[in-house]
């Protein structure tokens, strides 16, 4: 119950005491944005390792200094950045198997695949077209990216809004986003 904290996600719901593989809490990360599963990933990798593999992947503008939720932290200066030039870079390297191990960019495209919110990227995409993305929200802003095929064409799509002055405004915009890049067909 200590680790348990607001936001989105299913384990707030759920009866204590329950036992979670580190490839079960991923995917209640990624496909439900779940924050408590975010937070038990970071408690179990730890801070200081988390730190080392954005360095080793070269993502400059990413930083993780604190815990989801954790206001107190943030108030004492510890915050959480990334870049939209880091996550495009991050899924296409993913996309293209390009230094990481081919099973790990496969398993992890195939839990974005699965990701649930489809409210936003998504949303005004044809049936047929396909994509693997994550979600993400805070107020005043609105997140997606991923990584979409339509046809013969495959595209990195980063969308990450800030100061909005509604939710819906981001949303919209993050639809239109999705919409745009596979053109009309």
């Amino acid at each position: 119950p200590e680790d348990v904290v607001g936001g989105c996600g299913i384990i707030t719901h759920l009866l204590p005491g329950l036992t979670l593989r580190h490839s079960d809490l991923a995917r209640l990360m990624i496909i439900l944005s779940d924050n408590t599963a975010t937070n038990l990933l970071i408690e179990q990798v730890g801070l200081a390792q988390i730190a080392a593999t954005v360095q080793q992947l070269g993502l400059r503008h990413t930083s993780l200094q604190r815990k989801l939720m954790d206001y107190a932290a943030r108030d004492r200066g510890l915050d959480n950045f990334i870049s939209p030039a880091d996550v495009g870079a991050l899924l296409e390297r993913m996309w293209q198997r390009d230094g990481l191990p081919a099973a790990a960019c496969a398993e992890m495209i195939d839990i974005l695949h699965r990701q649930q919110l489809r409210g936003k990227l998504p949303a005004l995409l044809p049936e047929e077209a396909w994509i693997a993305h994550k979600t993400g929200e805070i107020p005043g802003c609105e997140h997606d990216a991923g990584i979409i095929q339509y046809g013969e064409q495959t595209a990195v799509v980063v969308i990450m809004t800030q100061h909005l002055a509604s939710k819906a405004e981001g949303i919209a915009f993050c639809q239109q986003v999705g919409r745009t890049v596979i053109g009309d067909r």
